[in-house]
C-alpha cells in the first residue's frame, strides 16, 4: 500500500507500507518507509515504492500479491499509472486494489508558490476561520498581497493541468478575480477588517477591563460609522479599485 501526503512545509511525502501474514498465520500492517517524494508520474512513483521494498524487507519481488492505491490517474491509471508501472517492473500481473483518493495536490500548491516567491511582501494563504474573527482579516489581507501570483497561478493551471474538471474550476476562478465586483469587495472589506482587526486583539488581552473595553468598542463603531457617512473615504477606496481593475484589463 502506498499514498502521498503533504507534510507541514507542504513538501510531498510518500508513505510505503505492507500487509503481510507471519509464520503463525497471524495477518500484520506495518509501515515500511515515509520519505520525501518528487517525482509525481506512475513510473517514478512505482520505482520509489520498489526501492522501499528493497531496502527494508528480504523478499523478493515474487513476494508481492497486491497493491493498494488511491482512485487517482497517477496512481490507478491503466496505461501511466503507478499500478501499470509497477508491474512491468516486476514483470508480472499484481492484481490492483483501489480505494479513495483524499490528499491535496501538492504540484499545484508548489506552482502557486513559485509565483508567490516573484512578488514582494506576499503572503501565504490562509484558510477562512469559522470561529477567529481576526483570521479573517489577515486571510483577505493574504488575498490581496498575493493577488497576482493567485491569478497567475490559476491561469497556469488552466493552460497545463491534467484534470478537465480542475482546469475548468481554475479558469472560472481566474475570470472572478479580475472582475471589479471582486476586486472591490476585497480592497474594501481589507479596509474594513482592519478596523475590526485592532478591536477583536484589544478585546482578547487578559489584562482589559470592562470599562476599557466598553470605550474600545465605541470608538471602532464610530470609526466605521464615518466611513460610512463620509463620502471622501469610500469614494477613495472605489477610485484606488477601479484603478486597480484597469492593471487587469477589467473594465469598470
Amino acid at each position: 500500500m502506498a499514498d502521498t501526503s503533504p507534510d507541514t512545509s507542504n513538501a510531498d511525502r510518500l508513505v510505503v507500507a505492507v500487509r503481510y501474514v507471519d509464520e503463525n498465520n497471524v495477518p500484520n500492517e506495518r509501515i515500511l518507509e515515509m520519505k520525501e517524494t518528487r517525482n509525481k508520474t506512475g513510473e517514478g512513483q512505482a520505482k520509489e515504492i520498489l526501492d522501499s521494498l528493497k531496502s527494508r524487507l528480504p523478499i523478493c519481488h515474487d513476494g508481492l500479491v497486491y497493491q493498494f492505491y488511491d482512485y487517482t490517474a497517477s496512481m490507478s491509471g491503466t496505461f501511466n499509472g503507478v499500478q501499470q508501472h509497477l508491474q512491468e517492473m516486476v514483470g508480472r500481473n499484481i492484481p490492483y486494489i483501489p480505494c479513495q483518493g483524499h490528499s491535496r495536490s501538492c504540484k499545484r500548491d508548489s506552482m502557486l508558490q513559485e509565483h508567490m516567491e516573484k512578488i514582494e511582501n506576499a503572503l501565504k494563504l490562509r484558510n477562512l476561520s469559522k470561529t477567529r474573527w481576526v483570521y479573517r482579516s489577515e486571510s483577505i489581507e493574504a488575498v490581496w498581497r498575493s493577488f497576482e501570483a493567485i491569478r497567475n497561478a490559476l491561469a497556469e493551471i488552466a493552460k497545463i493541468d491534467n484534470n478537465s474538471l480542475t482546469r475548468t474550476k481554475a479558469t472560472s476562478l481566474c475570470k472572478k478575480m479580475v472582475k471589479f465586483e471582486f476586486v472591490f469587495a476585497v480592497m474594501f472589506m481589507r479596509f474594513i477588517m482592519r478596523k475590526t482587526k485592532i478591536l477583536t486583539v484589544q478585546m482578547q488581552k487578559p489584562e482589559l477591563n470592562i470599562l476599557d473595553g466598553l470605550q474600545l468598542i465605541d470608538e471602532t463603531v464610530r470609526s466605521l460609522e464615518r466611513i460610512r457617512h463620509n463620502e471622501s473615504e469610500l469614494n477613495d477606496q472605489i477610485d484606488a479599485s477601479v484603478e486597480f481593475a484597469k492593471t487587469l484589463s477589467s473594465n469598470p
